[in-house]
């Protein structure tokens, strides 16, 4: 099993145009993202924030969802990647599936929601430490992307603790507290906290709201002292009136003012670049 590769085709024929093309290939571990417009191959993208999530001989469900601007595809439940539209998607006419594959099914079907809810993607209910049930240890990291549940939003004086490690060889990851676990539509993103680690020095702060789209992002602290690649961090966000209090390894990074009601956030987003190893709710 080398390869196999989806395409949404605008015509009918093998030679006509790509939308889209997806290909999946096994001996370099990577999933090429394309498309062919006027009989000529587009710039391919490689890059994803999670590896290759196809095994040899292992059966998966490949969801392609077409959104405002992009392609959306999920596998088994799970967001995977998006690619930007290159052209009119009005053109596609017909999908074609070639290569390495055993096809049980194709279906189309219409969602205002991805990934589709109970195919796959877990929420995990934050769990919140007391004296009688205080927070376990264990060197069993966790899956990402992770969402985690807060089932009453965050009051003031609540704390979200995030151990974690950053991988070896780091891109970036990103923290959100927002309202919804979707992908899309875009849930609302009180809190978007995202170190990079190829384009800039420092940790990016920002939020998202539907009314006006990203907020001004503020820029704070060198990220080479607070996450370093390899190394164990621990993140605190505490919830007070003027703010969120974000600390990194017991030193203070920022307050990161309200732009939205904590009390709506009822979930906690990690993607990325990072190991984890427990989230917390205090």
């Amino acid at each position: 099993m080398r390869q196999f590769s989806v395409n949404l085709v605008c015509g009918i024929h093998t030679e006509s145009d790509y939308a889209f093309h997806f290909n999946p290939r096994f001996e370099r571990n990577f999933v090429i993202r394309n498309n062919k417009a006027a009989g000529r191959w587009g710039k391919e993208n490689r890059s994803a924030p999670q590896r290759n999530p196809f095994k040899r001989g292992m059966p998966f469900h490949l969801y392609i969802f077409t959104a405002k601007d992009s392609f959306l595809v999920a596998v088994d439940g799970r967001h995977f990647c998006g690619f930007p539209f290159r052209g009119p998607i009005s053109r596609v006419h017909s999908v074609h599936v070639h290569g390495d594959i055993k096809l049980f099914g194709i279906e189309h079907r219409d969602s205002d929601v991805y990934p589709v809810p109970g195919t796959g993607e877990e929420c995990i209910t934050i769990p919140v430490p007391t004296e009688s049930c205080p927070a376990t240890t264990t060197d069993e990291e966790m899956e990402v992307p992770f969402h985690g549940h807060l089932p009453n939003g965050l009051a003031l004086g609540r704390q979200i603790e995030i151990i974690g490690r950053v991988k070896t060889l780091p891109h970036s990851f990103f923290i959100n507290l927002q309202q919804g676990s979707q992908t899309y539509p875009s849930p609302e993103v009180a809190l978007h906290v995202n170190p990079r680690f190829e384009t800039d020095e420092y940790i990016v702060i920002n939020s998202w709201l539907k009314k006006s789209g990203w907020g001004q992002e503020v820029r704070v602290g060198k990220k080479s002292l607070l996450f370093r690649p390899g190394c164990s961090f621990t993140l605190i966000i505490s919830v007070q009136s003027d703010g969120y209090i974000i600390s990194v390894n017991g030193k203070m990074l920022v307050v990161y003012k309200h732009c939205a009601n904590p009390l709506h956030v009822d979930t906690v987003y990690v993607q990325g670049d990072v190991v984890l190893q427990h989230v917390y709710a205090r």
